[in-house]
This record gives C-alpha cells, sequence and structure tokens, in this order.
C-alpha cells in the first residue's frame, strides 16, 4: 500500500496556505516537506533491512539448496509422515512434520498453516497442494521469527507487543487469532502517545500488510513498525544535527564579521 492515500495527502498539502494567486508560502510548506522527506527515509531504510531479513531467512531454509531441491526434500518429508500413502496428512501428522523441520514453529503459527490448507475442513491436508506455497510461506515465518528476535530487548515494540495484544483481548472472538483490523491499529498508534505526527503515523501503519478483509497480523506488523519510527526519529535527529552545525558555523561567521578589522601597521 502506498504510504499516504489521496484523503491524508489533501489534508497535508491544505496545512500549507495559498495566497490569493494560488501559490503556496514554502516557509509553511517546509515542516510539512520535512515529514514526507522524513517518511521517504524510513521506508527506504526498512525494505533494506528487509532485505537483509529475507536473504537471512532464506539461507536459514535453504543452506544453498535451490528452490526445487527445498520442495523435494519437503516432499519427502512430508511422504515420511504419510503412513497410508494417501498423498494427504492428518493435522497431527502435519503439525509432526512442521515441528520436525526446527524452524521454531509456535502453535499458533502452525494452526494458522493447518486454517489456511484444510481447504475441506476435514483434518486432512494435501502436501502435494501446500507444496507451491512452502517455500514462501516458511521464508515468511523464519523472517517474523528473526524480527522477533530483534524486538526481544526493544522497548518500543514491547510497548506495541502489549498494546496489540490488550486490544485483541478486548475484541475477542471478532478477528482471527493475532489479527486486528487496520482501523484499529491505526486508532491505537494514534492514541498511543509515541510523540509521532498524523504524517508519520500514516507513514509507520503503510508497512503494514493488509489481508483482503481489512486485517493486519500485528506480530509480522510491529517489526517493521518499529523499524520505521526508528528511522523517522534518525532522520530527524540527523537534521537537527545539520542544522545545530550550520547555526554554530553562522554565529561564527557573524562574529567575526563584527570584528573589527585590525589596523595596518
Amino acid at each position: 500500500m502506498p504510504f499516504i492515500d489521496e484523503d491524508d495527502l489533501f489534508y497535508f498539502m491544505s496545512e500549507a496556505d495559498g495566497d490569493e494567486n494560488n501559490q503556496i508560502e514554502y516557509q509553511e510548506f517546509i515542516p510539512v516537506a520535512l515529514q514526507i522527506m522524513q517518511t521517504m527515509y524510513s521506508r527506504k531504510k526498512l525494505e533494506k533491512t528487509k532485505d537483509q531479513v529475507r536473504a537471512q531467512a532464506q539461507n536459514i531454509l535453504v543452506h544453498g539448496m535451490t528452490r526445487e531441491e527445498l520442495e523435494s526434500v519437503l516432499s519427502r518429508l512430508f511422504s515420511s509422515f504419510d503412513s497410508d500413502n494417501s498423498g494427504t496428512l492428518s493435522r497431527g501428522e502435519f503439525e509432526k512434520a512442521l515441528s520436525s523441520m526446527d524452524l521454531g514453529l509456535t502453535r499458533k503459527e502452525i494452526n494458522s498453516i493447518l486454517f489456511q490448507y484444510d481447504g475441506n475442513d476435514d483434518g486432512a491436508i494435501s502436501y502435494q497442494e501446500f507444496m507451491p506455497f512452502a517455500f514462501d510461506l516458511l521464508a515468511k515465518l523464519t523472517e517474523m521469527h528473526i524480527f522477533e528476535t530483534q524486538l526481544e530487548n526493544d522497548e518500543l515494540g514491547q510497548f506495541l507487543v502489549d498494546l496489540f495484544k490488550a486490544k485483541e483481548v478486548e475484541m475477542q472472538g471478532l478477528c482471527p487469532p493475532g489479527m486486528l483490523p487496520i482501523e484499529e491499529v491505526k486508532d491505537l498508534l494514534h492514541q498511543a502517545s509515541l510523540g509521532l505526527t498524523r504524517l508519520q503515523v500514516i507513514a509507520v501503519v503503510s508497512a503494514a500488510e493488509v489481508s483482503d478483509d481489512g486485517l493486519v497480523n500485528y506480530m509480522q506488523f510491529i517489526p517493521q513498525a518499529v523499524e520505521v519510527a526508528k528511522g523517522l526519529i534518525k532522520f530527524e535527529e540527523n537534521l537537527n544535527t545539520a542544522v545545530e552545525a550550520r547555526d554554530t558555523v553562522m554565529v561564527v561567521q557573524d562574529t567575526l564579521a563584527a570584528m573589527p578589522c585590525p589596523s595596518l601597521m
């Protein structure tokens, strides 16, 4: 999703007043422009981090194998749990097969996979139907584990985890486990008093992957939200440092200019 939609863009453009000639006062628009620059900087930083984590996750999964070779290995793995050679696994067999891969999958994640691939709700999973999606799905889950490990000692990340979990409990039964409506995510970030402007909150929310029914897996979202928020803060710190350095130079220049010229001997 784009980091800013038409309604929000209209809001921010309206912050910069135009004169009778419909010209924008650039001095009023500069704060808005800087926030947009902050957003672009933080999103670029997030994409770089995601690329690094994606590469790390795939390396953990394949250990030098091609995608096709990995799928072949997975197929043999699932076949070894197919006791009646039916081409399907019971939920228990499928869970054991996934657990045997030592990817650190939680019960919630395994249940999510079972929910997605037990299309007939009969408790039998066709692992041949699962295979085309296996690599991307397992890579995504591995990425999540890497991000979550990075969050373990992150104060902002833990705050957001607690915030979203509390909302999930409050909405118990209205959404699938681990999911929240995107509008609830936006409202929570606005209400959280994180010191973010409206545009910055929009930038953070834009990192979310929203399902067709408007839901966000908040445990997937939080690490990326933290990355974007920290990118915004880092940009602002760098900008303030640059401004302070410029102001220092200007003060020195003004002081030197005000000094009387030495008389020539």
